[in-house]
């Protein structure tokens, strides 16, 4: 069942739910769609229509301070049904063990659950994201002699695109109502006594400032890694600082993968690369004696550099010719980057510590709703330095000791006075982060919210750590597990 908000409310005014989602990306959609099998009543809320418009994005504007995130707000997430996963590349891979340990190295708490917890549901999980008979174990190097790296395990989805593949089935469901062009723009609470609160109602709001109140016994937040923080700390009209924020937690420790160009190498070896990209993740030894984050390194080689255009062939005689001579070649790339044959860049997935100075927090600014808009301040700390450049020694070593390449790396690799250009992946993590102890945490190992007895979070926002994988399996995951949880609740 489907109402469009700006056409009407009456379809669903007055009526309750048993469970109340907000957002339809991948977190959003998998919890709906697990806990329709009950037969119980969903309300299904997304912001935007079935398609991306810039009325509904530019609610995504805000202040970006720190690192360039490229305008993260605005650019690196989608406000439409399906979410963000319409944009996607489809890279899938797995937390290790390791990311689960209780010896975290940065000072704040890990998961409070265990890596066998997170993969309880991986096949219902691969199913979803359409992975079919993909591995996604790590795999040792040929020689076997290696402790310190292994293949990255990975597979990659077509990309599954969630709106598209699971409009119908959610319009056409008897038991879930979508409600579209509906923002949410307030929390209520009705307990609050005895540090117990419960969520009494949610209020909407169209694009023609229409409102709309809607209650459930339970409510979840899936709005992603930034706009769950920002929900929560604009509801702070009952509760100081915000809903969920008794220990200050929400909106901190923002973390991304860190994308860093740790320098260029050159094939000595094509066996090692067959053709194609070299992925390869350090060893829980190497992570463990250097006390250091986890993450994917990938050399990706160009065999036959290729040129197009009216002046391809003159081009490809140009880069042949300085290929030929290190001389011109080093000095050719002082005026732009280019690969000779069988050369290319390591570039890296990178975990980032979490850290408290890197966070979500609101402006003095609002939206035309009157929710004030996000801030973020993208920060990255000496731990995750200290990552970047012992994960690149390493890798260069490695490929030296295996006579797979030769590795030049980065300037500010060597030198540490230099600052390190950091790029992002477009994964936003941590803003509601998932702790035993609600004094380390905004939810529960079952993604409730501490405090609050009927309010849960979905989606990357409750990881700890962020681990050295992309997100997106480990979103689903957590969502099928939610799904389960909310199953035997209501």
């Amino acid at each position: 069942m489907h109402t469009d908000l700006d056409a009407g409310s009456a379809a669903v005014a007055g009526v309750p739910f048993d469970v109340c989602i907000f957002g339809t990306g991948p977190a959003g959609l998998t919890v709906a769609l697990e806990f329709a099998k009950t037969g119980k009543r969903i309300a299904l809320i997304e912001a935007g229509a079935f398609e991306y418009t810039e009325d509904s994005q530019e609610f995504y504007d805000g202040t970006e301070t720190g690192l360039n995130t490229w305008n993260a707000l605005r650019n690196k997430r989608l406000r439409c049904f399906g979410g963000t996963s319409g944009v996607w590349s489809g890279r899938c891979g797995l937390f290790d063990e390791i990311d689960f340990s209780a010896d975290t190295y940065h000072g704040l708490s890990g998961w409070p659950i265990t890596r066998n917890a997170v993969l309880e549901h991986l096949a219902q999980a691969v199913e979803i994201l359409e992975l079919g008979q993909q591995s996604l174990a790590f795999r040792s190097i040929k020689d076997g002699a290696s402790s310190n790296f292994v293949h990255s395990g990975a597979a990659f989805s077509p990309p599954t695109r969630f709106g598209q593949k699971y409009r119908r089935e959610i319009i056409e469901s008897h038991n879930v109502q979508l409600i579209t062009r509906a923002n949410l723009v307030e929390l209520r609470l009705g307990t609050l006594s005895g540090g117990n609160a419960s969520l009494d109602h949610a209020v909407l709001k169209n694009y023609k400032g229409r409102t709309l109140k809607i209650s459930a016994k339970k409510y979840v937040l899936a709005l992603g890694g930034i706009e769950n923080a920002r929900l929560l700390l604009n509801s702070d009209k009952q509760v100081a600082g915000g809903i969920g924020n008794h220990a200050g937690y929400v909106g901190r420790c923002f973390m991304e993968h860190l994308n860093v160009q740790i320098g260029r190498f050159v094939v000595r070896d094509k066996s090692y690369f067959s053709g194609r990209q070299l992925a390869l993740a350090p060893a829980a030894d190497l992570l463990r004696s250097q006390r250091i984050g986890n993450g994917v390194l990938a050399a990706d080689p160009s065999f036959v550099p290729r040129e197009f255009g009216r002046l391809g062939d003159f081009r490809r005689v140009l880069r042949e010719g300085v290929c030929e001579y290190e001389t011109m070649r080093d000095f050719a790339r002082k005026f732009g980057d280019f690969n000779c044959a069988g050369e290319g860049v390591i570039s890296s997935l990178l975990e980032q510590c979490p850290n408290p100075d890197s966070r979500v927090s609101l402006t003095p600014d609002v939206d035309a709703l009157g929710l004030r808009r996000a801030k973020l301040h993208w920060a990255i700390n000496d731990m995750d330095r200290r990552s970047i450049r012992t994960l690149g020694m390493e890798l260069a070593k490695e490929l030296a000791r295996l006579d797979a390449a030769r590795v030049q790396l980065s300037d500010f690799m060597i030198d540490k006075s230099q600052p390190i250009p950091v790029g992002a992946h477009a994964h936003h993590m941590g803003t509601t982060r998932m702790s035993m102890d609600p004094r380390h945490g905004v939810v529960d190992e079952n993604c409730r919210v501490h405090g609050v007895a009927n309010l849960y979070v979905g989606g990357s926002s409750v990881f700890p750590t962020g681990g050295g994988t992309n997100p997106t399996l480990t979103i689903v995951l957590l969502a099928l597990r939610l799904g389960k949880h909310l199953r035997q609740l209501v």
